[in-house]
């Protein structure tokens, strides 16, 4: 596998995510996709695979330091090191700012920088 170039997708069993790890397999990379959506990821990752392509599906939320340190030494071990993370996973939410509960705003900060966070420093070690 060194000679194959790797990537890790947060976010990317659905949407611009899902976009991504079709665009890197396309291009020759060996792809991690992690994302809450265990099944979502193990259907992408089986379609390419199926096609000739590498991937790995892994159950990741990002919100969770350990869990993030965990799915980038998964994807390492199995795929190799890594040229390439997006960090796609994050929230969105569609209801006014006033209106957003302390737990709900915990999580977005949690998941939209602390994750982003913990991708890029677990992937630069």
């Amino acid at each position: 596998m060194a000679d194959k170039k790797v990537a890790l997708v947060t976010g990317g069993a659905q949407g611009i995510g899902e976009a991504a790890v079709r665009s890197l397999s396309a291009d020759g990379f060996a792809v991690a996709i992690a994302d809450l959506n265990l099944e979502g990821a193990q259907a992408l990752a089986d379609e390419l695979n199926a096609n000739g392509g590498t991937a790995l599906a892994i159950k990741l939320d990002v919100s969770d330091q350990a869990a993030v340190d965990a799915a980038v030494d998964e994807a390492a071990d199995k795929l190799g090191d890594f040229n390439v993370i997006v960090n796609n996973a994050g929230l969105a939410p569609t209801t006014p700012v006033g209106t957003v509960a302390p737990e709900q705003f915990e999580l977005i900060t949690k998941v939209n920088i602390a994750g982003t966070m913990w991708g890029c420093s677990g992937c630069n070690t």
